[in-house]
């Protein structure tokens, strides 16, 4: 059907020396969307829910889950922060690339429960090409031949890198 599945459970753990299957969030306390993107920070695993199979209905959300005790808890990204596709641990926050609906790009920063969201331009930055680089994310939009700069503290632009001969994504 070309439709996007629907699972009882969108985070699972597994054990990393024999990836033998340890538990899981079920979606009433844990993600009910699909994400990608995992960084854990201060005893809490931080992920990417973008919800970016189901096209159309993207959402923009990263989702918190205290390893000590299993809370689970969520931090809306507003309406430019749609499809997060990238999670990095900027020192003081979190920071996102967001594609939107993949006609956009946006970068979010969370830090002390505050989210921070700036257009970046109307065009679709992917999913491949991004890193956190120097105090920097930087990143490729779709067709282009450079890596934008973005600063990971304002989100502002801050230059180009790379050569320009070939598309990293």
């Amino acid at each position: 059907t070309w439709a996007p599945v629907s699972f009882a459970s969108y985070l699972q753990w597994f054990d990393r020396s024999d990836l033998s299957w340890m538990g899981e969030a079920p979606t009433s306390n844990g993600p009910a969307f699909s994400g990608a993107g995992v960084v854990i920070k201060n005893n809490k695993a931080h992920m990417i829910i973008n919800n970016g199979f189901a096209w159309g209905q993207e959402v923009g959300l990263i989702g918190h889950i205290d390893l000590a005790t299993g809370a689970y808890s969520e931090t809306e990204l507003g309406e430019n922060g749609v499809n997060p596709v990238h999670l990095f641990d900027a020192g003081s926050g979190l920071l996102a690339v967001n594609t939107m609906q993949y006609a956009s790009t946006s970068l979010s920063r969370l830090s002390g429960g505050v989210v921070t969201t700036e257009l970046v331009a109307d065009v679709a930055a992917g999913c491949g090409a991004a890193a956190l680089w120097d105090g920097a994310v930087v990143f490729q939009i779709t067709g282009e031949t450079t890596m934008r700069i973005h600063g990971a503290d304002d989100l502002a632009p801050a230059g180009v890198w790379g050569t320009g001969q070939t598309s990293f994504y």
